[in-house]
């Protein structure tokens, strides 16, 4: 197959009757009319220029005739070759850069492209102008943006907390199906954090939450079975939700599993069972506050089962280890770790 690049062709253009002359060509007296021709040339089709152009004055039996001088003849009136034939090849390449000037400007007036990655750490550094760009963003129901307001605005990182404005940015996330979201709303109706305390509200997203596989949500809605708030109390239907949220990693509903174990409530008391919950939740990870607070706890209480033999083989110095773990986040842990490890250096 062949690619044509470079291109060319005569053509005629009529200028109209010049007048009777003789022709030396035809010996007689004929009717003569002006003409140019030109060579039109191209470049894949597209772009063209215009070289080899003349005048003549042409006999209009045999074609034959003379040639006029250019300037005489476009002195009386314009070019009458076709604009694009002309400067076509201009033309194109003033188009291109045209567009190629556009483009920049355009650019130039076009906000950079948003990335909330970004944007939140700038806001971790005081940039008021990241702060400005995410609430745009949120405004204009960019859920991401929405999102990283929520949990700036609701942790007070690089930003005064603000739990009004959180809310209500969890709200529109949540009303977009973010899942996160809908956690986030149900526990601020539930603690009353930038609006009134609504139980049934915080039912309401922990269920969609919950829907959507956040396990979270399932050990709060076993909370709000446990203690009645918005539901019945209902300690059996706690311990389903406990259980569902710990299968599933979660290392509160873990934790709180293990104590309905432990203290026989919506379950029969089985301090095993409650010595293996507690181990899970425990090894919980994550370096989040809530976390490692969770993980303290259940540490405290592997601590008290290993010192008493409840469920486990006694083991003093295994329940040293667990409260000199849990002493730098719960204080009950560190006076039992002062107490065992006085008792211990005493025997």
């Amino acid at each position: 197959m062949s690619v044509i690049i470079w291109g060319h062709r005569g053509k005629t253009v009529e200028l109209g009757p010049a007048g009777s002359f003789p022709c030396p060509n035809c010996g007689q007296t004929r009717a003569f009319k002006n003409v140019l021709e030109y060579q039109s040339n191209h470049v894949y089709y597209i772009l063209g220029f215009v070289s080899k152009k003349r005048y003549l004055r042409r006999c209009e039996v045999c074609g034959r005739g003379e040639r006029l001088e250019a300037t005489a003849v476009e002195s009386l009136g314009r070019v009458p070759i076709p604009w694009l034939d002309r400067f076509g090849c201009l033309a194109a390449l003033g188009a291109i850069a045209g567009l190629i000037l556009l483009a920049v400007v355009f650019a130039q007036l076009q906000p950079p492209p948003r990335n909330v990655p970004d944007l939140i750490e700038r806001v971790h550094h005081g940039d008021a102008a990241a702060l400005a760009r995410l609430r745009s963003e949120a405004a204009a129901d960019d859920v991401p943006s929405q999102e990283a307001l929520m949990d700036l605005l609701m942790s007070g990182a690089g930003v005064p907390q603000d739990w009004s404005e959180s809310f209500r940015w969890a709200k529109r996330a949540a009303e977009h199906g973010l899942p996160r979201a809908e956690h986030a709303l149900g526990a601020m109706y539930e603690l009353g954090h930038g609006t009134e305390v609504d139980y049934a509200q915080a039912l309401h997203w922990y269920q969609a939450a919950d829907a959507q596989g956040i396990a979270a949500s399932a050990n709060s809605i076993g909370a709000l079975y446990l203690q009645g708030h918005g539901i019945t109390e209902d300690a059996k239907a706690a311990v389903t939700w406990f259980r569902k949220a710990a299968e599933a990693g979660d290392g509160p509903g873990a934790f709180n599993l293990a104590m309905r174990y432990l203290v026989g409530d919506g379950v029969a008391a089985d301090a095993a069972e409650a010595r293996r919950w507690l181990e899970r939740s425990a090894a919980t990870p994550g370096a989040d506050a809530t976390t490692r607070t969770v993980v303290a706890a259940a540490e405290l209480q592997l601590g008290l089962l290993y010192e008493s033999g409840t469920g486990v083989e006694k083991d003093a110095v295994k329940a040293l280890h667990y409260f000199e773990s849990a002493a730098p986040l719960n204080d009950e842990a560190k006076q039992n770790f002062e107490r065992l490890k006085a008792r211990l250096a005493g025997s």
